[in-house]
């Protein structure tokens, strides 16, 4: 399946998101055919299996990316999304997995104040949030790390953690061949 960080996340209207590189030519090969003559002309089942198709990771809550639909024909008609993202949408996102994380440590920094004025602290949600590092980072039991050494692979990070994966997003922001391929938003 490609260069793709694995796991998966549910997005607010409830159903898979991902992003994925494939190549201008497909889009041409498809443009203005009917739904059921592109999955017989390629053999597939999903448009995730287009030739060329190569998955990049796997979307955490995402709003307001519509991006150009990458085929003639209505996908949502048939429960999937297929939308070709520029880097205004690749940036965007980028932004969304900031402020995610923005919140995330601004309500730890709000958990811990208390510590230095001698108030009622919420100790169970310090610990759960410093439970989850260390799952992370500190527990050397573990074979899996948030980073990948993997040469035969170009993802650097191996995680479904919003602080990590925004350094995913830029890696592909910064690499992406925009001129022969597309970007492209799927959604099932």
């Amino acid at each position: 399946m490609g260069n793709v960080t694995y796991f998966k996340r549910t997005n607010i209207l409830g159903y898979h998101q991902r992003l994925a590189r494939i190549s201008k030519k497909i889009k041409e090969d498809c443009s203005g055919k009917p739904y059921e003559q592109v999955l017989a002309q390629y053999d597939i089942e999903a448009f995730y299996d287009l030739p060329t198709a190569e998955d990049l990771i796997y979307l955490g809550d995402i709003k307001n990316i519509s991006g150009t639909p990458f085929f003639s024909f209505n996908l949502k008609d048939y429960g999937y999304e297929f939308s070709i993202l520029t880097k205004d949408d690749l940036k965007n996102i980028i932004e969304q997995y900031y402020q995610h994380v923005n919140k995330e440590f601004t309500k730890l920094k709000e958990l811990l104040a208390p510590l230095c004025k001698n108030e009622q602290i919420d100790y169970d949600q310090i610990v759960s949030h410093l439970y989850g590092k260390f799952q992370i980072w500190g527990n050397n039991d573990l074979k899996w790390r948030p980073y990948n050494l993997r040469e035969d692979r170009e993802n650097i990070v191996d995680s479904n953690r919003y602080e990590y994966d925004v350094f995913e997003l830029v890696r592909i922001l910064k690499t992406f061949n925009w001129k022969k391929n597309h970007l492209v938003l799927s959604g099932w």
